[in-house]
């Protein structure tokens, strides 16, 4: 999912502006570390069982799969077109 979000942001994303994207980008992600880090503190030291941060972790991994398929990323480089063998014989002769 990494590479694909990566390569997604590099056709979609103006060469001229990349560094400033992956920047503001890597810094959003950094400052939620500290966030993660209490959340995660908090379902595991409290009295909730110890398998509900997992179960957090699926449930999280389920929306962004969902929200990423029904988006319009997963139509930004459809890849080449597969042409049929025999198709080039027809549309030339």
């Amino acid at each position: 999912m990494i590479v694909s979000w990566f390569t997604a942001r590099q056709k979609v994303v103006p060469s001229e502006v990349i560094g400033r994207v992956v920047s503001g980008s890597r810094a959003a992600a950094y400052a939620t570390i500290p966030l993660g880090a209490v959340i995660g503190g908090w379902l595991v030291s409290g009295t909730l069982p110890t398998r509900t941060p997992f179960l957090c972790a699926a449930v999280v991994q389920a929306v962004v799969f969902l929200g990423a398929a029904l988006t319009p990323v997963v139509r930004i480089d459809p890849g080449p077109r597969s042409v049929p063998q025999g198709a080039e014989a027809a549309e030339a002769g």
